[in-house]
């Protein structure tokens, strides 16, 4: 035994770890949340759509279905939520939600869907932004038929994608994120799959004054007329606020 050391020591159990994790995002990953696939801005809200309950006022118009949980596919989880506006002019499918205003400057809007709507139907994801002085709105539509998507300008529809990959297995969704500065009412920038678009050349659209202070949030499958029935599923739903 070596002199001047306590032999305990020598047998003492000494524990490592296996590995280590600089980066905390991947332990997130790891432990399953839905807030990974774009990493920038900070989450405040998030629905992944688990809950037994959906958080979201549910609306049918005309001949629509309220939406409703789906357990057949789901992007992450056991279930998703299907929007499903059969044939008809007036045939909408609608979930809607209010949160509190956030912190002025760059707010980003994240969602997995799989959209089966086409001209003169459309699948519509709109944000509408009260902060105290004017109402700011948001708008993208896709056409599943044509690949595209469009954003709602002030200067009218515009298309930002014209080749987005949707298809009708109900297993594949495609992730999109629009970001949004509150400061100056303008996009900043529209991410799909694995592509991201400069939209700092586009302005909200202004639907005037307003004292209320709040955002809403729209998802809705509208079927306008068209010869088929318009139908989507809608997957993780992630809010963000301070993004790049």
């Amino acid at each position: 035994m070596p002199h001047g050391a306590p032999d305990y020591g020598l047998y003492a159990v000494k524990i490592a770890p296996i590995v280590g994790l600089a980066d905390l995002g991947e332990a997130v990953v790891r432990l399953g949340a839905i807030s990974t696939w774009d990493r920038r801005g900070y989450v405040v809200y998030q629905d992944s759509f688990e809950d037994p309950l959906l958080k979201w006022f549910l609306k049918a118009t005309g001949t629509g279905l309220k939406p409703y949980h789906h357990s057949d596919a789901a992007w992450m989880g056991s279930q998703c939520v299907f929007l499903s506006a059969p044939e008809s002019v007036s045939s909408k499918s609608t979930m809607q939600s209010w949160m509190p205003l956030l912190k002025e400057g760059k707010l980003g809007f994240e969602f997995w869907v799989q959209p089966y709507a086409w001209s003169p139907g459309y699948f519509h994801f709109q944000i509408y932004i009260y902060d105290g002085v004017n109402i700011s709105y948001v708008a993208l539509r896709t056409d599943f038929v044509a690949g595209t998507l469009e954003i709602r300008t002030n200067a009218g529809w515009v298309t930002a994608v014209t080749d987005i990959m949707f298809t009708i297995d109900t297993h594949f969704f495609v992730p999109i994120k629009v970001v949004i500065d509150t400061t100056t009412d303008e996009y900043v920038r529209l991410m799909v799959a694995n592509r991201e678009f400069d939209l700092s050349a586009h302005s909200m659209l202004d639907m005037g004054a307003t004292t209320d202070h709040y955002i809403e949030v729209i998802a809705e499958v509208v079927a306008s007329g068209a010869p088929f029935d318009m139908w989507a599923l809608f997957d993780n739903f992630i809010m963000t606020q301070d993004e790049p």
